[in-house]
């Protein structure tokens, strides 16, 4: 009798031993090795772009200066990963992986039983410092979302995927997601040769308010206003000082999400505004309707010359609309120039 009871008891051990290998049994809830191949990509080669941009000789200051303040922004270096990987039609999640990799590329060896999934991946939200990544409780729902609407130039450079995964009966399964940038920078070049003034403000207006991630889409809800910056050896946004000066031209740098992908009702894309206080204490307003759209990973750089009375002329794009507002103050009425 003893013996018997012995030889049942390992029957039942053998049994659920290899109850995800027989070959009768219902193998979905047996969980399968998956190789999760997460890489950042850039879209632009800043240094490629900037000689594209900038071709004249007396062009190389400012490009390099340009470079220092942008090669973190267009680095396919990733400070932290954020990975969700949700049953589909679910809000189950089944995977979560959020650290710190600093590096372009990690895989990461995870299980999951048969079924299929909806995986989205970001990268450098973390210190960015501008945005933020919300409604990842819900499948379908996550987005990088600009919070504020008058905000600094974002700090990272920001990137994204999604992928749909089926988890099949093979031993091991590799899925590769490339994730792409999803923020872009606006560069002013200003030449103030000539001209004395206090200070120069630079903004940009009406790029995305939202990334959704799940359809990789960019939404126009609300109007954002990024400040533009001044290199960082220089005061923010105060003109140098003569003995500061090394260049005639000064460049306000603005990251920010994309503009939309089709004109406005008067051809602009979005708009680069610069508020000049001239020496007397005026403020001269000028509105730059840019033509050009601006979309995702790329850098736009534009050329423009400072005047005495404080309004702001392009230089090289002629398609560039102008609208300068002279003695400015905000809700009054102002002198509109066109």
């Amino acid at each position: 009798m003893t013996r018997l009871v012995k030889i049942t008891l390992l029957f039942l051990c053998a049994i659920v031993a290899q109850s995800c290998s027989v070959i009768d049994d219902d193998l979905s809830n047996c969980d399968k090795a998956l190789e999760l191949d997460l890489e950042v990509r850039l879209h632009t080669q800043l240094d490629l772009e900037l000689n594209q941009q900038l071709t004249a000789d007396q062009d190389n200051p400012i490009r390099q200066l340009l470079y220092e303040q942008l090669k973190d922004i267009f680095s396919d270096q990733a400070q932290d990963i954020d990975a969700i990987i949700y049953r589909d039609n679910s809000n189950e999640v089944a995977t979560h992986i959020n650290e710190v990799i600093n590096s372009n590329q990690k895989t990461y060896t995870i299980s999951l039983p048969m079924d299929n999934y909806d995986a989205i991946a970001l990268a450098n939200i973390d210190n960015n410092a501008v945005v933020n990544f919300t409604g990842n409780e819900i499948n379908g729902e996550g987005k990088i979302t600009v919070p504020a609407d008058t905000v600094n130039s974002q700090r990272t450079g920001l990137f994204a995927a999604r992928k749909e995964i089926t988890i099949t009966s093979a031993a091991s399964q590799t899925v590769k997601m490339t994730l792409r940038q999803v923020n872009s920078a606006v560069a002013l070049l200003l030449d103030h040769s000539g001209v004395e003034l206090n200070k120069v403000e630079v903004f940009v207006e009406g790029t995305a308010s939202d990334f959704m991630v799940a359809d990789s889409s960019f939404i126009f809800n609300k109007k954002i206003v990024a400040r533009a910056n001044l290199p960082q050896n220089n005061q923010p946004n105060q003109m140098p000082s003569r003995a500061q000066q090394t260049t005639a031209q000064k460049c306000f740098t603005a990251v920010t999400l994309p503009s939309v992908n089709t004109p406005n009702a008067d051809g602009s894309y979005y708009n680069v505004v610069v508020y000049a206080t001239n020496s007397d204490g005026t403020i001269t307003r000028t509105e730059l309707a840019i033509p050009d759209q601006l979309p995702a990973g790329h850098l736009r750089v534009i050329k423009a010359q400072l005047q005495g009375d404080g309004r702001v002329q392009p230089t090289e794009n002629t398609n560039i609309g102008v609208t300068v507002q002279l003695d400015w103050q905000q809700g009054g009425e102002h002198e509109i120039i066109l």
